[in-house]
């Protein structure tokens, strides 16, 4: 029971345990059976359904947590196949009751988002397959977004949402209202324009990909892979080379918006040294039997990109640094009427906040977008019953076509010129740097989540190595 909240539902923190291992957004925190302390908590409503804003200790993190209260019957008929949703059996000064997570349910939503956002509205529809947050649609009009793990300090996303805005960067979905604790430090929650109609840049490049693939079964002779890519129907490389233009104008607000300072090449390449040093330390929590080749691989990083890493310390002339992305790619990306739209500051979920919020050069995000080209074939081949050495080429051919595409046309924008290293092969080695770096995150972040997937970037990898030994 806390202090000063005497009507705090009865057994709701002894279910707290159960409810977040079951969670998405908790990913690799394990508190089944462990300590679980609730920190803050707020009635934003009262009757029933009653709405409990919790701010809760667990796993070494603190989490934001919604809680709904109904009575059993109405709570049973709102988490009807949603069980993951359920809290468990409690009793308020209403008598007893079911506690579930608030989020599933538009009347509590609503009253949130009008609370605590200042957003009103009268629908709401959830955001599906979300890993790390949790997010609901009001009207077709706002988004809110929930932030889930809660770091003391600014959270990035609203951070650079709201300077871009004020500097009038118009790729990204209008701030519209913001929730922030100053007395604890920290960010909760962002309503932002909705891009209704918009779709996200990863489900066209694969429907692209699909195209491309089904353009070019039974087709081996002929025209090479590469002529196949620009037919009409699989050809995204226009799309790739307005999302470069975008991005670079990202760039040049970002450095606008937070100034620049100068680069530190030595620095950049001492860090992802350390990362890779960190992923070769991972070896012993791979299976030796079913990966011995990636084993074999992480352990042999460090001194395999020991040539790369030298050549990124030497350069003379790197550019500049400032505020990026961060974690740039094309699922967080959206293409609407009005063009590309850039989402989700918050920068890779497994970094610290304050390497999430760090200065670095752009070519972090540009080695990001790089990387998720290459990643979007490699998933084609793996979603595709039969591979052969021609579709295989096909997806390789279509990844080239388009990251010349976005380079180009990133190169090509006005304005970011002093971020990046005038000389191009200075540029090709600082961008390498960054998806060398980009792919070992990838590789760890695939063995903490889904590790049948790390083979993807573990081949990435390899290869990115062996171009520059």
């Amino acid at each position: 029971m806390l202090a000063g909240h005497d009507e705090f539902p009865k057994g709701l923190e002894e279910h707290l345990s159960r409810f977040l291992a079951r969670q998405r957004w908790f990913r690799r925190a394990q508190v089944e059976g462990g300590a679980v302390h609730v920190r803050d908590a707020e009635l934003l409503a009262e009757a029933r359904p009653s709405l409990w804003w919790l701010l809760v200790d667990a796993g070494g993190s603190t989490w934001q947590v919604l809680v709904g209260v109904r009575d059993e019957p109405a709570a049973a008929g709102l988490l009807d196949g949603q069980d993951a949703a359920l809290i468990g059996p409690v009793e308020d000064a209403w008598g007893p009751a079911v506690a579930y997570d608030a989020t599933v349910d538009g009347e509590l939503c609503l009253h949130f988002a009008a609370v605590k956002l200042a957003v009103a509205g009268t629908r709401v529809r959830p955001v599906g397959a979300e890993q790390s947050n949790t997010s609901f649609v009001v009207d077709d009009r706002v988004i809110v977004k929930v932030f889930r793990r809660v770091l003391e300090g600014p959270n990035p996303e609203v951070e650079i949402a709201l300077a871009l805005d004020r500097v009038g960067f118009n790729h990204l979905p209008a701030p519209a209202g913001h929730w922030r604790r100053e007395d604890l430090d920290v960010d909760l929650a962002l309503a932002q324009e909705y891009l209704r109609g918009g779709a996200e840049g990863w489900a066209l490049a694969m429907g692209s990909l699909r195209d491309l693939l089904a353009l070019g079964a039974g087709v081996e002779a002929g025209p090479s892979a590469d002529e196949l890519v620009l037919r009409a129907g699989a050809d995204f490389s226009p799309e790739a080379g307005r999302l470069g233009a975008m991005v670079a104008k990202l760039h040049a607000a970002l450095g606008e918006a937070f100034g620049r300072s100068g680069a530190e090449p030595a620095a950049w390449a001492g860090l992802i040294r350390s990362e890779l040093e960190a992923l070769a330390a991972r070896v012993g929590g791979v299976d030796r039997e079913d990966g011995g080749a990636l084993a074999e691989l992480l352990v042999a990083l460090p001194g395999a990109a020991r040539g790369l890493l030298e050549r990124l310390e030497g350069i003379g002339q790197a550019g500049s640094a400032t505020r990026v992305h961060g974690d740039l790619h094309l699922g967080q990306v959206m293409r609407a009427d009005a063009g590309w739209f850039v989402l989700d500051f918050e920068g890779e979920p497994d970094r610290p906040l304050d390497q999430r919020r760090a200065v670095t050069s752009p070519a972090k995000d540009v080695a990001g977008m790089l990387r998720s080209f290459d990643y979007a074939a490699a998933v084609a081949m793996r979603d595709r019953a039969t591979v052969t050495p021609w579709s295989r080429e096909l997806a390789r051919a279509w990844a080239r076509a388009n990251r010349r595409a976005f380079l180009r046309s990133y190169l090509a924008q006005p304005g970011h010129a002093q971020l990046l290293p005038s000389r191009l092969g200075d540029l090709e080695v600082l961008v390498a740097g960054f998806e060398v770096e980009k792919a070992a995150y990838e590789v760890g972040y695939e063995l903490d989540h889904r590790p049948d997937w790390a083979d993807i970037p573990a081949a990435a990898l390899e290869e990115l190595l062996a171009t520059w030994r």
